[in-house]
């Protein structure tokens, strides 16, 4: 058995001969039916088992569909062996296949030898586990060896599901032996049949099968209890030591129990030529699969296993769907996936195209695997592979020259530059770089989302003078994110400085604030000179006031007519390299106060140097900020009833004195503060005397008489009044917005001019014991006088002579 193995392994070993001659009276199907025209034959089978060999299990129904899938060879052979996987696989009645080598001598005999799963009898059963099947076809297309249905041996031992089984059909002096042997058990199965006269095995160039349907080459055949078109489980017939060079492909089904045309029956529309080792061809007809290659012929479902990977160029939230169009069991098939790693189950030998879903785009967006708007990707079955996908997005670009600024000129127009994917499908990210020329008339672009857009966003003019967008650098987020039009503005390279008037170093730097792209800008005056690109037609203004260290001290800007009073100066950009100026004076707070408004007024002017020449102001009462160096004439003047007294003054070289006009030079903080007194008038009638006294001054008002006083605000002037002679008693006090007073003295507070009269009355009861007491002295005056009288004549009677 040995030496058997060797000498089948050496002829394996043999290429085929493609000298041979075909048999005689073939002709070429050119893509016809495996059957000859104009009759009812069906393809050779391996028949039905008649001496079942080991214990049968009753089959329900009988079997009598045959498919079969096979392969004929074109070349000649002085030997045959294939290994083979011994596949346990049965259909729902119990029934399984036979995987068989097949050898046409040129003597018309047709040997087949196999190993088979459940192999069906002709009494309905079927016979347990693997057999050994063989089957020898005489000239006339009849079964001669066994004489009925097909042999079924038992091999020496085990014969495990997946196992390697050599099939062969060798020349051994006049007779073909065929045999089986399982490489991985070693058990053996083989007969022997007179090989006719017969030296080699002949293939066919021109036809899958000759008259009676024999064939040289491999076929995996399965009965049916009903017409089938589905797959099979792989099975894989290999010969690593001959490689062919063409080959025909083959799948029929017909049923055995009548003489109606077959179900199917399909070859290759010609001849397949193998165009290497590698290379793999599918074949595939209602439901069932085959692939043959050089060294291999594949029956049934390859299974062959093809990871997918999709991924974002960018990572994002959104993401498309896709499908995936392959082949499985020879039929087409469609899979949805999703990015990541998807497996996919195709037939060996077929493409796999991914598609990107039209649902995942819309006019905004796509999803591409390449520049080219490629949406599809195709590649073989069984290699993995990925693939790299971009989301373009739209974006509506161009340009205008915003504000006042004049149009650039045409031969400098800008350009975007922006990233698109690949011309060819990657397996890493690969964007490309893309530009587009911008203009006054939008455009649309397709960009990639999340990728950086750049313009080049200076355009030089005269000198001076650019075009400048802001835009520079910009990622894209969303369809139209890109601003549209982009604005590009004119602007002039502008120097700006400030001087200081009246000395000091203020503890701040002044800002010059203008417009760059639209917007405010604000440029801190460190070193005194700075130089910036402004839009031209803007405004510009520098910092109004820079405080000084403490509240009483500033540096206030101004450049003449420019200035907006308590606010800021302002100059327009208007030229390429336009020098603008600000001058900051050196100011001081000057508070010029009265002690009373009512009082008086304070008239005068206030004068300064500057640059362009002196300046004059008036000045009133109130606080005022004056430059350093500035001269403040001041006159106090008293309203009516009023009096200037002093002038009071703080600070350096602040006047204090009584003189109503001073001059005063500004050299830091100062306060001048006037003091006026209001009149108080008091008036005493001609029967009262007053007194009076506020703080430690003392004073009289004589009976008639009328005083003038000028007293400091709110002073508490105390009165007191007396009556000149003894007839006269105090009345009231009379006062300008007081009530009547009838006490001698009277509490008045002076914080406004005010006037005071006293006045008395006679004292009724003085009068009255006065009269009474002269009433008394004139009767005693009479009484005497009468009481004289009557004295004087009684006497002058009596008296004698």
């Amino acid at each position: 058995m040995i030496v058997v193995v060797i000498l089948l392994i050496l002829l394996a070993s043999v290429p085929p001969s493609h000298s041979g001659t075909p048999i005689q009276g073939s002709r070429s199907m050119g893509g016809l039916s495996l059957s000859p025209s104009g009759n009812t034959f069906r393809p050779a089978s391996m028949g039905l088992s008649g001496d079942p060999a080991g214990a049968a299990m009753q089959g329900m129904p009988s079997p009598t569909y045959d498919e079969q899938l096979g392969t004929t060879f074109t070349g000649n052979f002085t030997a045959l062996a294939y290994n083979v996987t011994a596949l346990a696989q049965a259909n729902a009645d119990g029934y399984g296949p036979g995987y068989l080598l097949n050898g046409l001598t040129p003597e018309g005999y047709w040997y087949q030898v196999g190993i088979s799963y459940h192999w069906p009898n002709s009494d309905g059963s079927y016979d347990l586990g693997f057999g050994f099947s063989y089957q020898v076809y005489g000239s006339s297309g009849k079964s001669v060896y066994p004489s009925k249905g097909a042999g079924l041996g038992a091999f020496s031992d085990i014969v495990n599901s997946g196992d390697s089984v050599l099939l062969s059909l060798t020349f051994t002096g006049s007779t073909v032996q065929m045999l089986a042997q399982d490489w991985n058990t070693g058990a053996t199965a083989e007969v022997s049949y007179s090989s006719e006269g017969a030296s080699t095995f002949v293939g066919d160039a021109f036809s899958p099968v000759n008259s009676h349907g024999f064939f040289t080459g491999l076929m995996t055949e399965w009965y049916h209890a009903a017409a089938y078109n589905g797959n099979e489980g792989q099975v894989t017939y290999t010969n690593e030591a001959v490689a062919l060079n063409s080959a025909w492909m083959w799948i029929d089904e017909f049923d055995t129990s009548t003489t109606a045309p077959a179900l199917f029956d399909t070859q290759t529309p010609a001849l397949v030529t193998i165009a290497n080792d590698k290379q793999v061809y599918p074949f595939a007809a209602d439901g069932a699969t085959m692939y043959i290659s050089a060294h291999q012929f594949v029956t049934g479902l390859s299974n062959a296993s093809t990871t997918i990977t999709l991924s974002p160029a960018v990572a994002e939230a959104s993401s498309p769907s896709f499908s995936a169009n392959f082949t499985l069991a020879g039929q087409p098939r469609t899979a949805v996936i999703a990015p990541g790693a998807s497996v996919i189950e195709a037939d060996p030998g077929t493409s796999i195209t991914v598609s990107i879903n039209p649902s995942g785009s819309n006019a905004l967006e796509r999803w591409v695997f390449n520049g080219t708007a490629g949406t599809k990707v195709s590649f073989a079955a069984g290699t993995n592979a990925t693939y790299v996908y971009y989301h373009l997005v739209q974006e509506t670009v161009s340009y205008q020259v915003a504000g006042l600024g004049q149009a650039i000129p045409a031969s400098a127009e800008p350009e975007l530059s922006y990233q698109e994917p690949p011309p060819v499908a990657s397996a890493t990210p690969q964007p490309v770089a893309a530009t587009q020329a911008l203009g006054t008339t939008p455009v649309v672009i397709f960009a990639l989302m999340g990728s950086s857009v750049g313009i080049n966003g200076t355009i030089s003019g005269g000198a001076g003078e650019r075009w400048a967008t802001d835009m520079q650098n910009q990622v894209i987020l969303a369809p139209n994110s890109l601003p549209d039009p982009i604005q590009f503005y004119q602007q002039y390279d502008v120097s700006v400085s400030y001087s200081i008037i009246g000395g000091g170093i203020p503890p701040q730097v002044p800002e010059f604030n203008s417009t760059a792209f639209g917007s405010p800008i604000t440029v801190s005056l460190i070193d005194n000179a700075t130089t910036s690109w402004l839009d031209a037609g803007s405004g510009s203004s520098f910092t109004s006031v820079l405080n000084g260290s403490i509240p009483t001290e500033r540096w206030f800007h101004f450049n003449g007519g420019g200035c907006v009073v308590g606010g800021p100066c302002y100059d327009t950009i208007h030229s390429p390299n336009q020098e603008i100026s600000g001058s900051y004076s050196h100011q001081y707070y000057v508070d010029v106060a009265v002690n009373d408004v009512s009082g008086g007024v304070i008239s005068g002017n206030y004068s300064r140097t500057t640059p362009g020449g002196g300046v004059v102001g008036s000045v009133s009462i109130g606080p005022a900020w004056m430059d350093v160096g500035g001269n403040l004439s001041l006159t106090a003047r008293p309203t009516n009833r009023w009096q200037f007294e002093t002038w009071s003054g703080s600070g350096a070289g602040a006047y204090t004195g009584t003189n109503p006009s001073v001059d005063v030079t500004v050299t830091g903080p100062l306060t001048e503060n006037a003091t006026f007194y209001p009149q108080l008038t008091i008036s005493a009638d001609g029967g009262t005397n007053i007194a009076f006294s506020y703080g430690s001054t003392t004073g009289t008002v004589n009976t008639g008489a009328t005083k003038t006083l000028y007293v400091p605000p709110s002073t508490n002037v105390t009165l007191r009044a007396s009556p000149s002679l003894f007839i006269y008693s105090f009345a009231s006090w009379q006062a300008s917005g007081h009530a009547r007073e009838t006490k001698p003295s009277l509490a008045l507070v002076v914080d406004s001019p005010s006037a005071v009269t006293a006045t008395s009355s006679f004292s009724i009861p003085v009068i009255l014991g006065v009269g009474a007491v002269a009433a008394v002295i004139i009767i005693l005056a009479v009484s005497l006088l009468v009481r004289s009288r009557r004295q004087r004549e009684q006497s002058y009677v009596f008296s004698p002579s």
